[in-house]
């Protein structure tokens, strides 16, 4: 019944699930810019991945230059403090014709900044099961549909992702949150071409993007990059001061 579901709905093929993945960037006013998602790739080391998009409406199009936030690849020190953002409440009610023909995606969001302060720093695992990558602990508020969301330091730099949740059980505990440390990303093995926006045979590390100024990150001097084993191209270290 799963293979017939898969089937009906993605168009699945053996052990292969086709699918269409758009990301929707919201701005103020009715209009939303629209970026249909061409490749990704997964991060072996961490709970990160890169995804390669393609403008999919004209807004997208017409946004010159691209936004892009600094990143700081280390982790913040204990007691220092961060931003995080996300939606942890969202509705999409479906993509369909409009009265002019084209197609309408009605989204409902309720996003939220949450503010804390580090309290410890994983800089390999958390543990063997459920935070197996480097990330950092703090007490700010996430709640369920948040992950993935941006973390801020007072910089205003890309300093994390946010991941996971522990909730009180009683008023008078703090929360307690997980956040995603960025370095462990450098090792994701991209292979498009960054001139022709092709996809290539030949794969890269991610870290090459920032030795080229295509990126901006700070601490990618100690970032150690080595060739991988098996299915995994690049291992990787990260020097801690």
């Amino acid at each position: 019944m799963l293979t017939d579901l898969l089937e009906d709905q993605f168009g699945s093929s053996g052990n292969q699930t086709n699918f269409d993945l758009w990301l929707v960037q919201v701005k103020p006013g009715p209009e939303y810019i629209i970026w249909q998602a061409i490749s990704f790739w997964i991060c072996p080391y961490s709970d990160l991945a890169i995804i390669y998009t393609s403008p999919y409406n004209s807004e997208a199009v017409e946004l010159k230059p691209i936004p892009c936030l600094k990143m700081q690849l280390a982790p913040p020190s204990i007691g220092e403090r961060v931003v995080g953002f996300g939606f942890y409440s969202s509705d999409t009610s479906g993509v369909f014709l409009n009265d002019g023909g084209g197609r309408h995606i009605e989204i409902e969001g309720v996003g939220a900044a949450t503010v804390g302060h580090v309290k410890d720093v994983h800089q390999i695992k958390r543990d063997s099961a459920r935070l197996t990558f480097p990330c950092y602990q703090v007490d700010a508020r996430f709640d369920g549909g948040m992950s993935g969301g941006p973390v801020l330091n007072d910089d205003g730099e890309l300093c994390g992702v946010i991941c996971s949740s522990l909730p009180p059980l009683t008023d008078d505990e703090e929360h307690v949150s997980y956040i995603a440390t960025l370095w462990p990303a450098m090792a994701i093995a991209l292979n498009v071409n960054i001139k022709t926006g092709k996809l290539d045979l030949d794969y890269y590390p991610l870290l090459n993007l920032v030795d080229m100024n295509v990126l901006a990150a700070k601490s990618s001097e100690r970032v150690v990059i080595k060739k991988g084993q098996g299915d995994i191209r690049y291992a990787i270290e990260f020097k801690v001061q």
